[in-house]
């Protein structure tokens, strides 16, 4: 949903401006917020099917699919928005759907999002598997990582 990116974009460069989150700033992300709701409602219902969603106080009905904006970033996005506006209805398909209702989530991030969305769901972080030390490798090699410990501060010298 471009409308969703979009409103992404706009919002970040406007925060970008001011040192206040302004009103004008709150209603965008809330609009960014329910854009993602209403996409992942859409999502909830049986493809072809008509779904209606409210948008900024407007009803409009959309022909329900699972197709690439349903992806788990779209998905991670939309719970982001949800959590930071704190507004619970935009965040009950988030929890209902998962980050991969649609798509599988094959990406460095799945660890991160599985987890989101256990604690969305209120279960608690997941407990570690035999995947993570491949998923740590995967995230070194795309530079999300670092390859080796470093101590952030030097080591102090003797006195």
């Amino acid at each position: 949903m471009q409308i969703k990116r979009h409103q992404e974009i706009l919002f970040k460069a406007r925060a970008s401006h001011s040192a206040d989150v302004t009103d004008v700033q709150l209603a965008n992300l809330r609009l960014a917020s329910q854009l993602g709701a209403a996409l992942f409602r859409i999502a909830l219902a049986e493809p072809g099917t008509e779904a209606e969603v409210t948008i900024d106080g407007r009803t409009v009905a959309y022909t329900a699919a699972r197709d690439e904006n349903m992806s788990p970033g779209h998905w991670q996005t939309a719970t982001n928005f949800a959590l930071v506006t704190d507004v619970r209805e935009d965040l009950a398909p988030q929890v209902q759907t998962g980050p991969t209702h649609a798509h599988k989530d094959d990406s460095p991030f799945a660890s991160y999002r599985e987890a989101l969305q256990q604690l969305s769901e209120g279960r608690g972080p997941p407990p570690g598997d035999a995947a993570c030390p491949a998923r740590r490798r995967t995230g070194q090699g795309l530079g999300l990582l670092p390859t080796t410990r470093r101590p952030l501060l030097p080591a102090r010298r003797g006195r």
